[in-house]
């Protein structure tokens, strides 16, 4: 699993093995498959409030969104994420208060508020793992005005996650003499060099591209482009050299 969808299910695991959401649907909210065709998947993760916990009845619940990803230092290579994970909390007031009243003894009469509040204590500086600590962002719990029949909000939640930077092939030079022979240089041993001379992307997959072996003549108005490749690793950044 990916470790980003290993934290959407980690953090709806963490919820519902907690006492206080016994009785409190919490579900993670995913893309649906083709299994859901008929609609009822959607449905259900539309109204996931209605769900029936524990032989209790419907009237609030917790929705666990997919993370959403910031890169806050572009020059930190990986890159190294912000992850921000969203908790939807809903509350169908005219269900859920009826506990008060005893006309509903299977709910507990909790709040949309008060679930907020549990969310963000059950998660802030929780550790999925040894490498991520999640944590309450400044703006904690906000009112989600989703739908006027319901109490909605949202809990914001983050932690930092870093990529391995990708292995990709060495960078070539693209240089040109005075009697406009074009040479490509910096080709490492067991890599191979693509050119293209009219701008078009250096790749194996495009047939204007040629296999650098020796230099070449070129001509005013040529775009030359280069790239390395090689088995089992990403493709260089390009090099380009526009002809004068």
């Amino acid at each position: 699993m990916n470790p980003l969808e290993q934290l959407q299910a980690d953090i709806t695991a963490k919820l519902n093995s907690s006492p206080y959401f016994s009785d409190v649907p919490v579900i993670a909210l995913r893309p649906l498959t083709t299994s859901d065709a008929s609609g009822t998947g959607e449905k259900e993760q539309a109204q996931f409030w209605r769900v029936k916990k524990d032989g209790t009845h419907e009237g609030c619940g917790v929705l666990v969104r997919p993370p959403k990803l910031r890169v806050a230092h572009p020059n930190i290579p990986g890159p190294q994420f912000d992850v921000n994970m969203v908790i939807t909390v809903v509350e169908q007031p005219l269900i859920s208060e009826l506990a008060d009243t005893g006309l509903n003894p299977g709910r507990l009469g909790k709040s949309a508020e008060a679930i907020s509040v549990e969310v963000l204590r059950s998660l802030h500086q929780w550790s999925p793992d040894s490498a991520v600590i999640i944590h309450a962002k400044e703006s904690a719990v906000d009112p989600d005005p989703q739908d006027k029949r319901l109490r909605a909000y949202t809990v914001n939640v983050w932690t930092m996650y870093n990529v391995q930077d990708i292995d990709r092939a060495q960078t070539p030079t693209v240089s040109v003499d005075v009697l406009n022979s074009c040479t490509i240089s910096g080709i490492v041993s067991g890599q191979t060099a693509y050119y293209t001379v009219d701008g078009s992307f250096p790749s194996p997959q495009n047939t204007a591209a040629l296999v650098y072996s020796d230099p070449f003549t070129v001509t005013s108005g040529m775009i030359v482009r280069a790239a390395c490749y090689k088995d089992g690793i990403d493709g260089s950044n390009v090099a380009q050299l526009n002809i004068e």
